[in-house]
C-alpha cells in the first residue's frame, strides 16, 4: 500500500512539475510577443510575426531530430551522444545563417536586426534542445529555473532600453536564452552532464528517426509561417499585424498546449513498451479530458477579449480572429496527442505524411479565402484565416486516429 501510495505522489508531483515547466515555457515566449504587441506597431507586428515564426519553424527541427531523438534513443551511448551533439550544433548553425541571409536579403529588416535575429536563432535552438534534455530525465523543476533564468534576462534588457524596436527584442532574447544555456548546463543531473568525444559518431541511427520527427514537427509551423505570408501578399503588412495581435492573445492556451505535448511526448517514450491497443483507449482518454479543458478555457479567453487583449496585445483584437485562432488551438490539443504517440511507436513516416498532408489542405484553404478576398475585398476573409488552418488540423487528426493507429496496424522501422 505504502509502496503504491509513493508511486502515486510521486506520479502527482512529477505532473505538477511538467505543468510548470510548461507555464514558465509560456511566460517567457509570452513576455517576448506581448511587448512585440505593445511596442511595434501593426506593420512591426507583421514583421515580427514572420520573422518568430520562421525561428519557430527553424527551432522544430533540432526539436525533433535531437531533443526527441534524445527521449527515445539510448544517449548514454558514446557514439549516439556525439551524434546528438555534432547534429545539434550543424543544424543550428544551418538554420541560423538562413534566417540571418534571409531576413537580410529579402530586405524585411536591416543588416543589425538580421545578425540579431540570426544569433538569436542559434541559441534558441540549442537552448531548446537542452531543455529537451532535461524533460527526457523527467527533471521538469530544474527547467522552471532554467525558464526564470530567460525571462528575467529579458525584462532587464527591456527595463534598461529607452525604446523597444525589432533590434532590441531580438537581443533581449538571445541574452535570455545564453544564460539559460549556462544555468541548464549546471542543472543536469550528474549522469546527463557529460560530453561524447565527437567521433566516432551514430550520425545514422540517429538520422533514421530524427529526420521524420523533426520535419513533422516543423510542418506545423511550416504552415503557420506561409499563412503569415500569404497574407501579408494578399492583405498587407496591418492585416497580418491584425491576425499576430489575435494569436498573440490566445497565445497562452496555444504555448499550454505545445508544453504539455512535450510533456506527454516524453511519457509516451518512457512508457513504449506498453500494449499500444491499450495505450491508444489512455490517449483517447486524455484527448477528451484535455480537448474539454481546453474549450473551457477558450470560452474564458474569448468572453475576456473586450477587457484583457488591450492589456495582452496593445489594440482590442479582432473577436472572430480570435475566435479562429481558439478553434485551431482545441484542434491541436486533440490531434497533436495521437501524433505524438505515433512517432513514438514507430509511425513517423505515416505521421508527417499525414501532417504535411493536413497542413498543405490548410495552405489551400488559406490561398482560396485570400484569392475571395482580393475579389470581394471582404475583411471577414482575412479574419476566417485561423479557421481555415483548424479545419485540416482536425482532418490530420482523424485520419491518425482512425487509420494510422488502428488495431494491428504495422509500423515503420522502430527507433532503437
Amino acid at each position: 500500500m505504502s509502496g503504491r501510495f509513493a508511486a502515486a505522489v510521486a506520479g502527482r508531483t512529477s505532473t505538477a512539475a511538467a505543468i510548470a515547466a510548461q507555464g514558465t515555457q509560456a511566460s517567457a515566449g509570452l513576455l517576448i510577443q506581448v511587448v512585440a504587441a505593445r511596442n511595434l506597431g501593426l506593420d512591426g507586428l507583421g514583421k515580427f510575426g514572420l520573422l518568430y515564426g520562421v525561428m519557430i519553424v527553424a527551432t522544430a527541427l533540432p526539436s525533433g531530430f535531437v531533443g526527441d531523438s534524445m527521449a527515445v534513443l539510448d544517449r548514454q551511448r558514446p557514439s549516439v551522444r556525439a551524434a546528438l551533439q555534432n547534429w545539434l550544433l550543424l543544424i543550428a548553425a544551418v538554420c541560423a545563417s538562413i534566417c540571418f541571409l534571409g531576413a537580410y536579403a529579402i530586405g524585411i529588416v536591416d543588416g543589425g536586426v538580421a545578425i540579431v535575429y540570426g544569433v538569436a536563432t542559434f541559441l534558441f535552438l540549442v537552448e531548446d534542445s537542452l531543455r529537451r534534455l532535461l524533460m527526457a530525465a523527467m527533471r521538469f523543476w530544474r527547467i522552471t529555473l532554467v525558464d526564470i533564468t530567460s525571462i528575467a534576462v529579458a525584462v532587464i534588457v527591456f527595463v534598461l532600453s529607452p525604446n523597444v524596436d525589432l533590434l532590441i527584442l531580438f537581443a533581449a532574447l538571445a541574452g535570455g536564452q545564453l544564460v539559460a544555456i549556462v544555468v541548464a548546463v549546471l542543472l543536469m543531473p550528474r549522469e546527463e552532464k557529460w560530453f561524447a568525444s565527437p567521433r566516432p559518431a551514430s550520425y545514422r541511427v540517429v538520422a533514421r528517426y530524427g529526420i521524420w520527427r523533426s520535419l513533422q514537427l516543423a510542418v506545423r509551423p511550416a504552415s503557420l509561417a506561409a499563412t503569415r505570408a500569404i497574407v501579408i501578399g494578399a492583405a498587407g503588412l496591418s492585416a497580418a499585424g491584425e491576425l499576430e495581435a489575435a494569436r498573440i492573445y490566445t497565445a497562452p492556451a496555444m504555448l499550454l498546449v505545445v508544453g504539455l505535448g512535450a510533456y506527454l511526448f516524453s511519457s509516451y517514450a518512457r512508457d513504449k513498451q506498453r500494449p499500444l491497443k491499450e495505450e491508444i483507449r489512455s490517449v483517447d482518454r486524455q484527448v477528451v479530458v484535455l480537448g474539454g479543458w481546453i474549450a473551457m478555457l477558450s470560452i474564458c479567453i474569448a468572453v475576456a477579449v473586450p477587457q484583457v487583449s488591450p492589456l495582452i496585445a496593445g489594440q482590442q483584437v479582432s473577436m472572430t480572429m480570435t475566435i479562429g485562432w481558439l478553434v485551431y488551438i482545441l484542434s491541436v490539443a486533440t490531434t497533436s496527442c495521437y501524433a505524438n504517440l505515433a512517432a513514438v511507436r514507430g509511425f513517423e513516416r505515416a505521421t508527417l505524411a499525414v501532417r504535411s498532408f493536413d497542413s498543405g489542405l490548410s495552405v489551400i484553404f488559406v490561398i482560396a479565402a485570400m484569392w475571395v478576398y482580393q475579389k470581394t475585398d471582404s475583411d471577414l476573409l482575412v479574419e476566417a484565416a485561423p479557421f481555415a488552418i483548424a479545419v485540416g488540423s482536425f482532418i490530420g487528426g482523424f485520419i491518425l486516429r482512425r487509420y494510422v493507429l488502428r488495431p494491428g496496424s504495422a509500423p515503420s522501422d522502430a527507433p532503437s
